[in-house]
């Protein structure tokens, strides 16, 4: 893969005539701006892809159990669903925006689609005003607690990785080294592809 790349004046590798670069996902733009955070390029790009990546793929599965998909990830992450709320509640306006809630999840790294992350939110948000505040969001979180209590002394006899929490544990944790290694490869092609770029400059 080659990635057209800008920095100052010059341009590495140079785009095929009538293109200004690749397709691309959102993933390759964050990388790329996490990058330009600290050197001096930019990333010369065509469509952006708005599709689901092959990591929400693999997690299609569960979306007919959101919720547990979510908690189970703030579990890995070591996050607690409220502090995350808090986190976004930088005006302290006890509510937070389906926007501002989706964004925030994925900017964590939430493997999931877009379809998933809407049942979240559809969930939580309890009188459908298009935001979710404190107390919907703590009923949500004893909603849940409730159900998992039920499933977990229904299963009780069941093998782990048979279990909804074995499950959807699996599969996570798949998805998130999957995502993991297709970062750190990603990072390593614009980190070369930066370095050529600063190379070619000097020579000039």
């Amino acid at each position: 893969m080659s990635l057209a790349l800008q920095t100052s004046n010059s341009l590495w590798p140079q785009p095929m005539p009538g293109r200004q670069g690749l397709t691309v996902d959102q993933q390759t733009i964050q990388l790329a701006n996490s990058i330009g955070a600290v050197r001096a390029f930019s990333l010369l790009h065509g469509r952006v892809l708005r599709g689901e990546s092959k990591t929400e793929e693999d997690l299609q599965g569960l979306n007919d159990d959101p919720m547990t998909l979510l908690m189970e990830f703030m579990r890995i992450k070591n996050l607690r669903l409220m502090d995350f709320f808090m986190n976004l509640d930088s005006s302290n306006t006890k509510s937070v925006s389906g926007k501002k809630f989706k964004e925030g999840l994925k900017s964590l790294g939430f493997p999931a689609s877009q379809q998933c992350l809407q049942s979240i939110f559809i969930i939580l948000d309890r009188d459908g005003d298009g935001q979710i505040d404190i107390t919907e969001l703590m009923g949500g979180i004893r909603s849940y607690k409730r159900k998992m209590h039920r499933v977990q002394e229904m299963e009780k006899k069941v093998p782990y990785e048979e279990t909804l929490i074995g499950r959807v544990n699996i599969k996570l944790e798949r998805a998130l080294e999957q995502q993991r290694k297709r970062q750190a490869a990603l990072k390593a092609h614009l980190m070369q592809a930066a370095a050529a770029a600063d190379m070619a400059k000097k020579s000039k």
